[in-house]
């Protein structure tokens, strides 16, 4: 599949070099597993946003349920499954085409155009490319001392420049960007997706003139919930520059062992015409 390069956001400009220097960090081989669980329990679609994360459910088939010949104890059988349910549910990137603005998705093509109710014809999520970059973790409620930030707390650039200072790294070009806030403990719980810290529009803007390219968090927003045209990350990240997003992180055990720059690794699923996929992000050292 060849994608066109006005599809493809600021992460085009990572260059094969980049990807060689980041792969310099691994020392010790140790990986850490960056994602949630995909299962009924601990989905996030409660109440009110059950319309735009529709809830998870798997069926299972069973071979022996076409060939009534054979039982499960005779011979060879397998299994397979259905899956439903909302790419914007558990671990997941936002593609580019999540957030329009005014009819438009990443300010040059129209909704009305590219939309039908089998995805849409720009920017879905498989032409965003294999994440492979240079990592780091900016963890706030480290720097606070708190389990959790409280659920309006906007996180500022004048946190973000302490806790680089404290963690000692730098924000470099091309790099993923992820926030730690703690959120993720409510995961699962009917309150989760209500209401919820993030980062600031300012705070996002400074990342991003430091080079940032893909911007990541342990909630399933990025920015303060409820949101507003004025503090809407999303739509200056996605819709504005190019950034992809990735929501409902697992971040607790590389803030646990102190692990602030990693090699950064996230493969969304080539859906055609989704707004987003589910991933399985890793972070090695």
């Amino acid at each position: 599949m060849t994608v066109s390069e006005e599809e493809i956001g600021r992460y085009k400009i990572v260059k094969p070099e980049d990807i060689i220097n980041a792969a310099k960090i691994v020392k010790e081989g140790k990986i850490y597993d960056l994602s949630v669980e995909v299962n009924r329990k601990s989905s996030n679609a409660h109440g009110s946003d059950k319309d735009i994360f529709p809830e998870y459910n798997l069926v299972t088939y069973l071979a022996p349920e076409k060939n009534k010949e054979y039982t499960s104890t005779r011979g060879i059988t397998w299994g397979t499954e259905l899956i439903t349910g909302g790419v914007h549910n558990f671990t997941h990137l936002d593609a580019l085409s999540h957030i329009q603005y005014n009819g438009k998705v990443y300010k040059k093509f129209d909704v009305e155009k590219i939309f039908s109710n089998f995805g849409t014809q720009k920017c879905g999520v498989e032409t965003v490319p294999p994440i492979i970059s240079r990592g780091i973790l900016i963890d706030v409620a480290g720097l606070l001392n708190v389990d959790k930030l409280e659920d309006n707390h906007e996180i500022t650039k004048n946190e973000i420049l302490k806790i680089i200072e404290v963690e000692g790294i730098e924000v470099k070009l091309g790099d993923t960007v992820l926030f730690r806030t703690g959120k993720i403990k409510d995961f699962g719980k009917e309150s989760y997706m209500e209401h919820g810290p993030g980062i600031g529009i300012e705070a996002a803007m400074w990342l991003y003139n430091k080079g940032m390219c893909v911007l990541g968090t342990d909630w399933t927003c990025i920015e303060v919930k409820p949101i507003n045209e004025k503090n809407c990350v999303h739509k200056e990240m996605i819709y504005e520059r190019g950034i992809y997003l990735i929501e409902n992180l697992f971040l607790d055990e590389l803030a646990k062992n102190k692990v602030y720059e990693f090699f950064f690794i996230c493969l969304p699923i080539k859906f055609t015409g989704s707004t987003g996929s589910w991933v399985r992000p890793v972070a090695i050292i």
